[in-house]
């Protein structure tokens, strides 16, 4: 093998022979068995190094691209911090996810007003009757009975009750109870019973002595699904106390969406 092989055997490598120079070369190296052993070592040699280069290549730009990185999270141009972008500052990530679940909470938990039964259930009164601690005589046993009844959301049991009381005078007199509360408290059982004309019809003329009983009236449009109507009501109502005027504008907001 003469002194210039391993130069031709790396321009052949490199690729700095023309076609018919490597094509000659090809067919030199086939002839002679020595001269193929120091071609594939040379081969060997070459492709090794390269491979050298290119890992040490790749390592160096690694490097490059990670200081840049620290550099620019670091600071931006004039020395002013800069702050991370959204998807790699863990603080922004985690506050993005509270805020996610807070919205997805509110929707879960806040009834639409297309969901009558469930709008009506929020802004229900727990109006309770406190017939049953008062103390009264044993004639008045039946109206104790009946708001015994009515707080253990026995409607349909309650309701009977209160119709035959209302009709007795001379007893509700007797026990120092108002006709305008069993009126209420027979409203009020109507429109958890459903029978919504019944409610109102008991519930309407009590407007201006009980504002339970004019909130109960709109109420039994809201759980129908009746919303303009229950919004007419709303814009209705003059010189609501301060508790319900805070209701009224609740339950409009709601209405209105």
């Amino acid at each position: 093998m003469d002194d210039t092989m391993p130069d031709r055997i790396d321009a052949y490598l490199k690729g700095r022979m023309s076609p018919e120079e490597a094509a000659m070369f090809e067919a030199e190296m086939q002839k002679d068995e020595v001269l193929a052993k120091a071609f594939q070592a040379q081969k060997a040699l070459v492709e090794g190094i390269r491979h050298h280069h290119r890992q040490q290549l790749f390592e160096l730009m690694q490097e490059e691209e990670a200081a840049l990185a620290a550099q620019e999270e670091a600071s931006a141009p004039g020395g002013a911090a800069r702050v991370r972008p959204f998807y790699r500052n863990p603080w922004l990530l985690g506050a993005a996810a509270c805020l996610i679940v807070v919205f997805l909470l509110r929707l879960l938990l806040m009834p639409s007003p297309r969901q009558p039964q469930q709008l009506y259930r929020q802004f229900a009164e727990a109006y309770s009757s406190d017939l049953v601690q008062r103390q009264v005589q044993t004639a008045c046993t039946p109206i104790q009975e009946a708001a015994i009844a009515y707080n253990r959301q026995e409607f349909a049991q309650a309701i009977p009750r209160f119709k035959a009381l209302l009709g007795q005078q001379a007893l509700l007199q007797q026990c120092l109870v108002s006709p305008e509360e069993l009126q209420l408290l027979l409203g009020i059982s109507y429109v958890e019973t459903g029978e919504m004309g019944l409610a109102r019809e008991q519930l309407k003329p009590l407007f201006d002595q009980m504002e339970t009983a004019r909130w109960y009236y709109i109420l039994s449009f809201v759980k129908v699904g009746a919303y303009p109507q229950a919004l007419a009501q709303l814009e209705a109502w003059e010189h609501p106390s301060a508790y319900y005027r805070k209701r009224i504008t609740r339950l409009k907001a709601y209405l209105s969406e």
